[in-house]
């Protein structure tokens, strides 16, 4: 049974970071530390949950917003329900840590043509952890979870991701050619900071139909106040990481600073 649970443990903190070895390495006879318990970030967040990775985090679905506190507080999630949801997200890592690890583990190693197929069942396991939050929050809360969840896909990722995934895009009827026109803004706008709400909704009103921007609205909601530290890029990993981007272009003006190395020929001795 130990070795089990150290197993699970093992899982869950490659997959989640180190910042959660205090949730999921307690030995036994020890209270582990439970997410209220950890020290806030400057954001509000707890230490670590969010872990590393874009696609560790896409498979957990919107789970990891809940251990913001600004969402919970916009949720009112408190008192005996603030309980359910720590011992929520600890089931959901026991449960879904080794998967989502051979999941990840596959992803790496495979060809470009099977990429799509792991990201999609990616998004399957996130299907499937987002239908257990219902057993924690009500609908309203629920419902908003969602419009934040989109809010936060919308200016982090671009319309295109956000807007073309199967349950949104068929939600406002998207057509092949809108798909292929969000692609293209997306391709355009590539690399550049995160873009307000208002931003966002000025560069899709260019492709979407007046009744289509409607149901987006409704699917919006209220705009909410994203933390800054969940608009960040992931860093290092991945397509366009900054860590990279940086260090390309730290290498581009040290290139650009060296002095020439052409050869310099010596001069010939004077004819005697």
């Amino acid at each position: 049974m130990r070795n089990t649970k150290h197993f699970i443990c093992m899982c869950a903190l490659a997959l989640l970071g180190e910042g959660n070895v205090s949730l999921l390495s307690a030995q036994e006879g020890e209270p582990a530390i439970t997410p209220a318990e950890q020290p806030k970030s400057a954001d509000g967040q707890r230490g670590g949950f969010l872990g590393r990775g874009r696609m560790g985090k896409q498979a957990l679905g919107m789970v990891p917003l809940l251990q913001v506190d600004s969402v919970k507080q916009e949720l009112r999630v408190e008192g005996e329900q603030a309980a359910q949801l720590e011992s929520f997200t600890l089931q959901v890592r026991e449960d879904f840590a080794e998967e989502i690890r051979q999941l990840l583990q596959a992803l790496r190693s495979a060809n470009p043509e099977d990429r799509k197929q792991f990201r999609d069942k990616v998004g399957e396991i996130a299907q499937r952890i987002n239908e257990r939050l219902d057993t924690v929050l009500n609908k309203d809360q629920s419902d908003r979870l969602k419009q934040i969840d989109l809010q936060l896909g919308l200016r982090k990722n671009g319309p295109a991701a956000a807007l073309t995934s199967s349950d949104i895009a068929m939600a406002l009827d998207l057509t092949p050619e809108q798909k292929k026109q969000l692609r293209a803004q997306a391709r355009e706008s590539q690399g550049s900071e995160p873009k307000s709400l208002a931003e966002v909704r000025q560069d899709v009103s260019e492709i979407l139909t007046p009744d289509q921007q409607a149901k987006l609205e409704n699917l919006l909601g209220a705009e909410f106040d994203l933390p800054a530290a969940l608009l960040e890029k992931d860093a290092g990993r991945g397509q366009g990481g900054r860590r990279r981007i940086e260090g390309r272009q730290r290498r581009a003006n040290r290139r650009a600073l060296e002095p020439s190395e052409q050869k310099v020929e010596a001069p010939e001795p004077p004819a005697i």
